[in-house]
């Protein structure tokens, strides 16, 4: 186990999936839903002709669902202790808005998979980058490539949102 391991950097671990509704409990109190990608399917007439039910299970306790939050808000807006930086490791990634998110940023040894994995109130993105047959890649690291894609993709999704504070 590496410090990535907690964001499935592990030889046969979590995939991106798993990671990322690991994650997404965090943000919905510490209540587990298994991830689908339909949520819902309607005729043309708006009625609803499927939707999955979502079995939902507690793993986290409320407060420690908040705390954990609270501390992942901080890789991306508060200062941490890094050697003689004090920053968060995503700290200066440009999220801003009336949208609050938390995250965290992950790397492999060797930079063979960088991680980001990161939430607001509305959605929970997972990003991995690396290569199906592992080998290095120059410059990668949590902070660099996912975390610039997961701020392009969570920053795009997000337009025209309210303001919204985690674990609301």
């Amino acid at each position: 186990y590496t410090p990535a391991a907690a964001l499935g950097g592990l030889t046969t671990g979590a995939s991106s999936l798993e990671v990322t509704a690991a994650y997404a409990t965090l943000e919905n109190e510490g209540v587990y839903r298994q991830p689908t990608c339909i949520t819902m399917i309607t005729d043309m007439d708006g009625n609803i002709v499927v939707m999955p039910e979502q079995e939902e299970k507690q793993i986290y306790q409320s407060s420690a669902a908040h705390e954990m939050t609270n501390i992942l808000e901080g890789v991306l807006t508060r200062g941490t202790a890094h050697g003689n930086a004090t920053r968060g490791t995503a700290s200066g990634m440009g999220w801003s808005g009336d949208v609050e998110a938390a995250g965290k940023t992950g790397t492999t040894n060797d930079n063979l998979d960088g991680w980001f994995v990161g939430y607001t109130g509305y959605y929970t993105t997972g990003v991995w980058v690396g290569f199906d047959s592992p080998r290095s890649a120059k410059a990668l690291s949590g902070a660099s490539y996912p975390l610039a894609i997961w701020n392009t993709y969570m920053t795009e999704l997000h337009q025209g949102l309210t303001s919204k504070a985690l674990n609301d």
